[in-house]
């Protein structure tokens, strides 16, 4: 079994979200942003990958 399937089947991801397109979400994301990224830029790579991962647990919409 593959590592993405161990970990779905071990209750590490939702059963309801295709682990292929998580895969890829994931993947692309971080492919993405190592395309534009620049060191000296507006964001440090810590801020990026708080910000990404705060998107992803958080979602982008303010809260009610």
């Amino acid at each position: 079994m593959a590592p993405s399937h161990q970990a779905q089947s071990h209750l590490h991801f939702r059963d309801d979200l295709d682990i292929r397109l998580a895969y890829r979400f994931v993947r692309d994301t971080v492919w993405v942003a190592a395309s534009w990224y620049r060191p000296g830029g507006g964001h440090s790579p810590e801020e990026i990958a708080r910000q990404y991962l705060s998107m992803v647990l958080d979602g982008i919409s303010v809260r009610t």
